[in-house]
């Protein structure tokens, strides 16, 4: 039977739709890729290769409309297929070579992008090659050539990483690297597990507060040392003989008295000439140290005369034997068995107004250098010419420069910056005066040696030791986190610059902030490596005639750069719950339960590595003693492949890869 709508509920109806508002129409689609788009706006992909595209239906405005239906096609199957076909987002499958024109449509407004996909590159690893089949830990290592193609057996299923490494004796040297694979997908497990072990409280550089060490200025310091200074060498090692026949003092300089007044030159930016003079009053005495503060100082900065002298105490009894154990005593050219210590304004101004970090202080070989010319023997006429280094002064109204620096700054920072160029002092006179050596040591190994000062000093104040495998509930807990936060916070800091981009750095590069981060690091893997106490390993390179990596291979009676790959790897492997070699292991420190505690680590282990897919190849552009951090896993019974180019030709003999298993 019929049911008729009366006429009246018939208008009613008519009337609600014509007072239905009218939907805002697509009018654009934005298709957005995971993948970059070429110059021409080509997106490209290997035959078996994906990228995800992501389809953004506009209306008027260029309001995003999420609720639109999407359909997806390709104008080539044969070539690049879609799945989903319906949906806002689609993965595009490579199935042979050419292009294809890939759509996504909503209502009448469409959006393309050009896929290319191009024919796989061969990695070489074809029926007949040589599989590797690793167990979890095993490290797989390779030379040159050699290293060109390593093929892999995904047995049960597995996960590795790739460290190629640039076995260069020469920092500053580089090599670029392709990697291309075949048959392998992503790495889900560790290295980078989120350790939470609690929210991060400590800064990334320094104990400073608000306030980060500069660091470069001392890099700049030790390059003009080498650079201006190594000349005048011979001439200093033959004005002492004659001054003393063979002893090594001028006998020169009167020893100060308490309140008297020197005439320094504090000039840093200049060697032998163009002398900034200071007049410092002489504070305090002690068995070891003079102290003195600059007479222009900030006034009323909060530090009195007791406690500077209580700097030079904390010298003789800390800073003063902890370095001599390990690295020798320095020259007494002053003859007066001390060390002035120059608190002084100088060292403020050597930061920009308005700066957020700061110089804690400095030793400049300049002051080891007689100031007067002997017969035909070159002199260095703006020298101090006695045992000393300069220290930021404390400046709680920011009156030089605008830069505050507070009274409690100084107090936490300064035994570590003592401790810290004490090293360099010992390290430049005995290499000027004790042991003929060639010249001033290598800037990033001087710096490294330094930070192991620092480590030493954070040992003997906190009463532990190497090789205890220290993590966070020991360095950060009382009563030992003081002294990790004033001798070791920064070392960590340093670290934690390297790992976050390990691809473009290098442990014997140009001095910076990684560099010298990992060169600590390194030396103190060498130190626990190398059978025996430490306490010779760091002597023997502080007393050696020899620079850099020929210093270091002396000490090691090995190849040092072996030992740096070895390093690279335990970099990664180490605490990381893997059955690894000891060589692949850091036994003094637990990394990875103490950089999370970092403000910038996010509560992780900072390492950065690299996806290594099929789809694409990874461009790598390394510096000599560098590395990079490739992951990538092997599907079930599934084979794989990787190939590693320079400038599309085999790579050179000094490139080195390792691969260990992880899962």
């Amino acid at each position: 039977m019929k049911r008729f709508i009366p006429i009246a509920a018939l208008l009613s109806i008519v009337v609600s739709a014509c007072d239905k508002e009218t939907p805002n129409p697509v009018i654009a689609v934005d298709v957005v890729t995971s993948l970059s788009r070429g110059p021409s706006g080509v997106v490209t992909i290997p035959v078996g290769g994906t990228v995800q595209l992501t389809a953004n239906p506009r209306g008027g405005g260029g309001v995003v409309l999420t609720d639109r239906p999407v359909t997806w096609s390709s104008s080539n199957t044969a070539v690049a297929q879609v799945n989903p076909t319906t949906g806002t987002v689609t993965t595009v499958t490579g199935v042979a070579s050419g292009t294809a024109t890939i759509t996504a449509q909503s209502e009448d407004a469409r959006g393309t992008v050009e896929v290319a996909v191009e024919a796989p590159v061969s990695t070489g690893c074809e029926e007949g090659s040589t599989f590797l089949n690793l167990r979890v830990g095993e490290v797989f290592t390779a030379t040159g050539p050699a290293a060109s193609i390593v093929c892999l057996n995904g047995g049960s299923g597995s996960e590795y990483t790739y460290i190629p490494f640039f076995a260069s004796e020469a920092g500053n040297a580089r090599l670029a690297l392709e990697v291309n694979a075949g048959g392998i997908g992503a790495a889900t497990g560790p290295p980078n597990p989120s350790l939470a072990p609690g929210p991060a409280t400590l800064n990334q550089m320094s104990a400073g507060g608000s306030v980060t060490l500069d660091e470069n200025f001392e890099r700049r310091l030790r390059e003009k040392e080498i650079r201006e200074l190594t000349p005048l060498i011979p001439s200093a090692r033959a004005a002492a003989l004659q001054r003393s026949g063979g002893a090594l003092r001028n006998l020169i300089q009167a020893v100060p008295v308490e309140g008297d007044l020197l005439t320094l030159n504090a000039n840093a930016n200049a060697g032998c000439t163009n002398p900034d003079n200071r007049i410092g009053r002489v504070v305090a005495i002690t068995q070891r140290a003079i102290v003195v503060v600059d007479t222009a100082n900030p006034q009323n900065a909060g530090i009195t005369d007791e406690e500077y002298r209580s700097f030079g105490v904390a010298f003789d009894t800390l800073a003063y034997p902890v370095n001599i154990e390990n690295f020798g005593e320095p020259s007494d050219i002053d003859n007066n068995g001390k060390v002035l210590i120059f608190y002084t304004r100088a060292v403020n101004e050597l930061t920009p107004r308005d700066n957020p970090s700061f110089t804690g202080g400095f030793f400049f070989g300049r002051d080891l250098f007689p100031r007067q010319a002997m017969g035909n023997l070159q002199a260095c006429p703006s020298s101090n010419e006695r045992e000393m280094f300069y220290m930021l002064a404390p400046d709680p109204e920011g009156v030089v420069n605008n830069n505050r620096r507070s009274a409690d700054l100084i107090r936490r920072s300064t035994v570590g910056t003592i401790a810290h160029e004490f090293q360099h002092l010992i390290n430049a006179s005995r290499r000027i005066y004790r042991n003929n050596a060639q010249g001033f040591e290598e800037v990033w190994l001087n710096e490294g040696l330094s930070h192991i000062a620092e480590e030493l000093t954070f040992y003997r104040v906190s009463r532990l030791a190497p090789r205890q495998n220290i993590g966070r509930p020991t360095a950060l807990t009382e009563p030992v986190r003081p002294a990790f936060i004033n001798y070791q916070q920064s070392n960590f800091g340093r670290f934690i610059s390297f790992l976050q981009r390990p691809d473009t750095a290098s442990l014997i590069g140009v001095d910076r902030l990684p560099t010298r981060g990992a060169i600590w690091a390194f030396l103190r893997y060498a130190a626990d490596r190398k059978a025996g106490p430490d306490q010779p390993f760091w002597f023997a390179l502080v007393n050696s005639t020899t620079r850099g990596i020929p210093n270091l291979r002396n000490v090691l009676a090995t190849d040092p750069i072996n030992w740096m790959q070895d390093w690279t790897v335990s970099v990664y492997t180490d605490d990381a719950d893997l059955p690894v070699e000891g060589r692949f292991t850091q036994p003094s420190w637990h990394f990875r339960s103490i950089m999370p505690a970092f403000s910038n680590t996010n509560n992780r282990y900072p390492l950065q590595t690299i996806a290594l897919t099929s789809s694409s190849a990874v461009n790598l552009n390394l510096f000599g003693g560098g590395a990079a951090y490739l992951r990538f896993g092997v599907a079930p019974s599934g084979r794989a492949g990787i190939r590693v180019t320079s400038g599309g030709v085999t790579p050179p003999q000094n490139l080195r890869i390792s691969i260990v298993r992880t899962k």
